[in-house]
């Protein structure tokens, strides 16, 4: 991610939009500050929970510049997060009362602000779209010490990086628009020029511009197994938590999945846990970020649930069956089912390879993206010995086999069996059936 251009930025829910185009301009206009300014709280050392908010529109560089701060803040010892809003908030079809889900992502920084805090973080870098910033505020995260970084590029430069990372020609034309109207702008507290510049030196100058962010903070470190859970108690349905090795096709399938949910008219809601805890260094007593996890999982399905979701698609790395134990632990009333992926050593190969390749889409923090041949392969010895323990384990309800299955017919047997979970058929209709691949 670190070498990613920033042409290639991208989101899961520039592709849900691209569906579900928001409806006339809620964007409020607020005053922003000047391009090349050192925001005005830059100076602040109150030893408060610092929390960097960076925003701009689509091909900005936010995931990107976002992901180099978060990657250089952690290599020098402190403790930091990072949260991309964009795995916030998918959840559809949006209430009526709020169709951005703006209050609905508000709610989730919220939680996941608290989270990160008690499980001994020092600072949080969250990457957030331009529309939702303008209900962001001090009160909104609870205490924290807020600053917001804003990043330009102008109007051609955008056009460029949208085309070059496949953005849909309408939504593309749309986002430009959007940059090219001088008064339309979130609040910010600095703002930074991206264009002509590399990720490394945007990050740098957003740090040098927010006070050689973050500050000095002393944080709840004597939470040594992270923060305390508090189920979602009450919030009953359906929850599908597909997990296995690198390559299986968790993500690919599990999104897949909740696509349909939504095609049958069910109202449901997707996470990838993977998205949901990353922290670096890990705190000692959850060096997988498990209870982090877990303990932001129970908080978005009580805010999901409680908007009307009663269907919950997840996808994630699960070691071992207590992990997926404590997963279940947080959503008590709902009924859990466990879905392990399954693939062969020379298809995660061929997999992985191509996932190297692929500058589509990416998600922040994709450790294949770009790598090596070398990496790739080692990547991929790696994920087949996984997927072996795994098999060895017997973790999940059930186990899907997905070489040579395409994700249309991965997500078919998914589907079949997510109410009646039979392992033994799974795989023997798995093995019948054939096709392209499932992705990673």
């Amino acid at each position: 991610m670190r070498c990613m251009l920033f042409g290639h930025e991208g989101s899961i829910t520039s592709l849900i939009d691209a569906v579900n185009h928001r409806a006339g301009d809620r964007i409020v206009k607020r005053p922003l500050a000047p391009p090349e300014t050192v925001c005005h709280n830059a100076g602040v050392r109150d030893n408060v929970f610092p929390v960097l908010w960076i925003n701009g529109q689509p091909g900005s560089g936010k995931s990107a510049v976002g992901w180099a701060l978060y990657d250089e803040i952690a290599r020098s010892g402190t403790r930091v997060g990072f949260v991309d809003i964009d795995q916030l908030g998918i959840f559809l079809p949006a209430p009526l009362d709020d169709p951005e889900r703006y209050r609905l992502k508000v709610s989730n920084v919220s939680s996941t602000v608290e989270n990160f805090r008690a499980s001994g973080c020092d600072a949080l870098i969250v990457s957030g779209e331009l529309g939702i910033s303008t209900a962001i505020s001090a009160d909104t995260v609870h205490g924290a010490s807020l600053t917001v970084c804003r990043l330009q590029a102008s109007p051609g430069e955008l056009r460029r990086r949208l085309t070059v990372r496949g953005a849909p020609a309408n939504l593309a034309a749309a986002w430009v628009r959007e940059a090219e109207e001088p008064d339309r702008s979130s609040l910010a507290d600095t703002c930074v020029d991206t264009e002509g510049r590399t990720i490394s030196d945007v990050a740098r100058l957003v740090r040098e511009r927010c006070g050689d962010w973050p500050p000095p903070y002393t944080s709840a470190r004597t939470a040594a197994t992270g923060p305390a859970l508090s189920p979602a108690a009450g919030a009953d349905g359906e929850v599908l938590l597909l997990c296995g090795a690198t390559g299986a096709g968790k993500s690919s399938v599990g999104f897949e999945v909740f696509r349909r949910q939504l095609r049958a008219r069910h109202t449901a809601a997707y996470l990838d846990l993977g998205q949901l805890g990353l922290l670096s260094p890990p705190p000692a007593g959850d060096p997988g970020g498990h209870r982090l996890r877990a303990r932001n999982l129970a908080d978005f399905w009580r805010a999901y649930h409680k908007a009307g979701a009663r269907r919950l698609v997840m996808s994630g790395p699960v070691p071992d069956a207590h992990t997926a134990a404590s997963y279940a632990a947080a959503l008590p009333a709902a009924d859990v089912t466990v879905c392990r992926l399954h693939a062969g050593r020379a298809e995660l190969a061929r997999r992985i390879a191509l996932r190297g390749r692929s500058f589509d889409w990416p998600e922040p923090g994709d450790p294949l993206i770009g790598r090596s041949d070398t990496y790739l392969r080692q990547a991929a010895e790696a994920a087949a010995t996984t997927a072996e323990a795994l098999d060895r384990s017997s973790l999940g309800d059930v186990r899907i086999d997905t070489d040579g299955l395409s994700v249309a017919e991965a997500a078919d047997l998914v589907g079949r069996c997510w109410r009646a979970p039979l392992s033994s058929t799974v795989r023997r209709r798995s093995q019948q059936a054939r096709g392209g691949g499932s992705g990673g």
